[in-house]
């Protein structure tokens, strides 16, 4: 009976022990590990661990506008450059800088969208029209542009910026400045193709230059018909 109460102590005393022992480990295990500091415990400079660092913001988004094409840049340059011709030619203003940026330079489909702006435009429009001849003259590259030239220079002449069917007894077609307005498609179609053959280097243009304005000499107005017999008069003596 000894024998057995004295290893019933031993036995509590160990068990007591191993208890002890459990949580004093539990506890020393615990406090090493890392506790996420809150955001707002933290110290100028100081990062939070890696492990639980926070996503940076995002930076603003590109405003749509700016992500989507202008209308500069747009897929539809003729419809862009056709609505600037609009504009100049409803302001009248003849002196409109984009004439010499935006239009200075056409291209294929953009000539042929301003030829049918010509086309559908009023007779009585002579500056309208006039600057329309300017700006497909300045842009000649080919014989392929030179039949909308022979067009203007073989179009009837036009009597009054009233009405082109009737003419009006203040406007002399033959001297007075206004008579000079009424043939101003057929006079920037001169100097269009005069320019024309002054900087092409191709032979075969410039004789096709040269041929076109032949169609002014038949011309009612003297202006267009003298104009048109002189340049090629002066071409004649040149070769």
């Amino acid at each position: 009976m000894i024998f057995t109460a004295k290893n019933n102590k031993v036995a509590l005393s160990l068990f007591v022990m191993a208890t002890v022992l459990f949580f004093i480990f539990h506890d020393k295990k615990n406090s090493k590990r890392v506790k996420p500091l809150p955001a707002t415990s933290l110290s100028k400079g100081e990062q939070l661990p890696t492990a639980v660092k926070t996503p940076q913001k995002l930076k603003p988004n590109v405003a749509i506008n700016d992500r989507l094409p202008s209308e500069k840049n747009s897929a539809e340059p003729v419809k862009l450059k056709a609505q600037i011709l609009l504009e100049i030619l409803e302001s009248n203003n003849d002196n409109d800088p984009r004439l010499d940026t935006e239009l200075k330079t056409l291209n294929e489909n953009e000539k042929s969208e301003f030829r049918k702006i010509y086309s559908l435009m009023q007779d009585e429009n002579r500056a309208g029209k006039g600057t329309l001849v300017f700006l497909l003259g300045r842009n000649i590259t080919s014989e392929k542009d030179l039949p909308f030239f022979s067009s203007v220079l073989n179009e009837p002449l036009c009597l009054s910026l009233e009405n082109c069917q009737e003419e009006h007894l203040n406007e002399d077609s033959h001297g007075s400045p206004a008579g000079a307005t009424l043939v101003y498609p057929q006079i920037m179609a001169l100097q269009s193709i005069k320019k024309a053959v002054q900087l092409t280097n191709d032979p075969y243009l410039k004789q096709q230059l040269i041929e076109t304005i032949k169609n002014g000499l038949s011309h009612d107005s003297q202006k267009v018909s003298q104009r048109s017999e002189r340049l090629l008069r002066s071409w004649a003596q040149d070769n």
